[in-house]
């Protein structure tokens, strides 16, 4: 099964390009690591590929939000899950 995602920079009202995102899977206490992606022009990040039944998390890692646009601007988290 194929998984993807949409971002959405709702202060400019325009997807949010090149923000990276992880998917990972439970295995029992702890996270691993499916694959990783960045988000594209359109903000969106396509490419993961689940093989097996479990818990999913998606990690967009949202510092780089700040880097890529110009101005003063910083996240209100620095990620989110």
């Amino acid at each position: 099964m194929k998984i993807s995602t949409h971002v959405l920079d709702t202060d400019l009202g325009s997807p949010a390009a090149g923000i990276p995102v992880k998917l990972e899977i439970r295995a029992g206490r702890e996270w691993r690591l499916i694959g990783d992606a960045e988000t594209n022009t359109d903000g969106r990040a396509h490419g993961f590929t689940i093989t097996e039944l479990g818990t999913y998390r998606l990690t967009f890692d949202l510092t780089r939000l700040a880097a890529l646009v110009s101005g003063d601007r910083h996240p209100f988290f620095p990620e989110a899950v």
